[in-house]
C-alpha cells in the first residue's frame, strides 16, 4: 500500500524497496512518465470496474436467495413439510 501513495505523490525512493520486482515497477513508471494524477485516476477506475462486477454478483445472490424463500414460503402454504428442503 505505501508503494501505491508513494507512486501517487511522484517521491519513490528506491531504498525503501530492495525487491527487484519493485524496482522494475518503478521504472515502467518512470518510463511511461505518467503523472501521478493520471495514474490516480487509472486506479481509480480500475477499482470501480471490480466494484460494479462484485455488486452485480452479490445482486444475483441476493436474488436467488430471494426466490429460494419465496420458495419455501409458497411450499408451506401447500402444506409442505420444511424438511423438504
Amino acid at each position: 500500500m505505501n508503494f501505491i501513495e508513494d507512486s501517487l505523490d511522484g517521491e519513490m525512493n528506491e531504498v525503501d524497496y530492495p525487491n527487484t520486482q519493485w524496482k522494475k515497477i518503478m521504472a515502467a513508471i518512470q518510463k511511461h512518465s505518467i503523472s501521478p494524477a493520471l495514474l490516480s485516476e487509472i486506479k481509480d477506475e480500475a477499482a470501480w470496474e471490480k466494484a460494479k462486477i462484485r455488486f452485480v454478483e452479490e445482486g444475483r445472490q441476493a436474488g436467488m436467495l430471494k426466490q429460494q424463500c419465496e420458495s419455501v414460503l409458497q411450499a408451506r402454504e401447500m402444506g409442505l413439510d420444511d424438511r423438504v428442503f
